[in-house]
């Protein structure tokens, strides 16, 4: 090892350095640039539940329901003219938080998806080895469809 790091000089430069570093931190958190949120108190009583599943089939997207799969609040599914999941439902805000799970079918896929919530709209982003996926091809929607494709979305808001 070169005997310039083991000399005094280069050790108070290292603890220099951290300390500087430490002080950067420090200083950025208590300033103006720090950040600080505030939270409405609310009962449980005022927290909504809503959800569903929601299929995609290779003859489309429809909202998935039978004895063994409900949905609350949905009301319609479809792709939009950009090419990604967008769900109607009823009011979601103020939102708390969504939920977005592709099932055991898109996951084996690779497909992952990210929601976007508007106060009656969601949209559901998917996509594959980190290229967006625009569900209005048949190339790309033939990534995600089959007979047990599903994703899974719940939304839990304040009412």
């Amino acid at each position: 090892m070169n005997r310039f790091y083991m000399t005094k000089p280069f050790k108070f430069f290292l603890l220099l350095s951290s300390f500087t570093l430490v002080f950067v931190i420090a200083r950025e958190s208590v300033s103006g640039t720090s950040y600080a949120f505030s939270s409405t108190q609310v009962t449980s009583a005022n927290i909504v539940q809503r959800g569903g599943v929601i299929r995609l089939s290779p003859k489309g997207v429809y909202l998935h329901v039978n004895s063994t799969h409900h949905s609350v609040g949905i009301k319609s599914v479809k792709i939009n003219n950009s090419g990604n999941l967008e769900i109607a439902t009823e009011s979601v805000a103020p939102i708390i938080s969504i939920n977005v799970s592709p099932d055991e079918t898109l996951a084996q896929r690779g497909v992952i998806a990210g929601a976007s919530v508007g106060n009656q709209t969601t949209i559901i982003k998917f996509s594959k080895n980190g290229k967006a996926l625009n569900l209005k091809r048949s190339s790309d929607y033939n990534l995600i469809a089959s007979d047990v494709s599903n994703i899974w979305v719940s939304w839990l808001s304040h009412q």
